[in-house]
């Protein structure tokens, strides 16, 4: 089992309330679910990592995590769960209409900044072949300004250092540019980036920045990233 689906597993029973109990992190997950809603009206949808998508509205939803304790979660609710990796996933090529990646790719790292980028871009090749043609590819992510990036990669020795104290694996927040050129690399077609932050966010909002250490808590200004949902189509 990898560091990041054992820790995943941890995080399982407690995940959905920890959400529900944040407000903040909850209205920005509205913000993208309202959309989602709306854009995937029909078809078979895959959800990476968990799902954004209203189990209720009747649709082909199937849901792909390393971690069983999240798909049990996800089989509840009445979407069928796959065990896999999104970097390869066990699943047809060009079987999907859509498929959805919601705050999935920043955990995807590895042991440092070169395997975080080059993780990423598996991840959305793969996500790329698992398309219909006319399919859309639909990433929820948190990005940083391109300083901040650079920062995060130069240090992510030492960040992956002092989070392995509390068995967490590393996380590493990309830029938007970064991942819609990920996208374009992988073949997608008509690539943009839609702004999906809260509106009802205020910059004295006390916020968790770091899964699994819910009791750290600091104001939203000094945390400065900004939510986009990247979205590309198959051609």
């Amino acid at each position: 089992m990898s560091e990041v689906s054992r820790f995943w597993n941890d995080q399982a029973d407690g995940y959905g309330r920890s959400v529900d109990s944040d407000w903040v992190e909850r209205s920005h997950h509205r913000v993208t679910a309202d959309l989602l809603n709306r854009e995937l009206e029909d078809g078979r949808i895959l959800c990476v990592g968990g799902p954004w998508v209203a189990a209720d509205l009747g649709l082909d939803l199937t849901v792909l995590d390393i971690s069983v304790g999240m798909l049990r979660l996800y089989a509840r609710a009445g979407m069928t769960p796959i065990l896999g990796d999104g970097r390869q996933p066990p699943l047809a090529d060009s079987s999907f209409d859509h498929v959805v990646v919601p705050l999935v790719l920043h955990h995807i790292t590895g042991r440092g900044a070169a395997s975080a980028r080059e993780n990423v871009r598996r991840a959305v090749r793969a996500a790329a072949r698992l398309l219909e043609p006319g399919g859309r590819l639909w990433i929820k992510e948190i990005v940083v300004p391109a300083p901040i990036y650079a920062l995060e990669l130069f240090l992510a020795p030492l960040t992956r250092a002092a989070l392995a104290a509390k068995k967490i694996p590393l996380v590493i927040f990309h830029t938007d540019r970064f991942l819609r050129r990920a996208l374009s690399e992988a073949g997608l077609t008509d690539v943009r980036s839609i702004v999906s932050d809260s509106p009802d966010e205020r910059w004295y909002d006390r916020i968790a920045p770091v899964i699994g250490l819910p009791r750290l808590r600091v104001p939203r200004l000094l945390v400065p990233v900004r939510y986009r949902l990247i979205v590309g189509e198959r051609a």
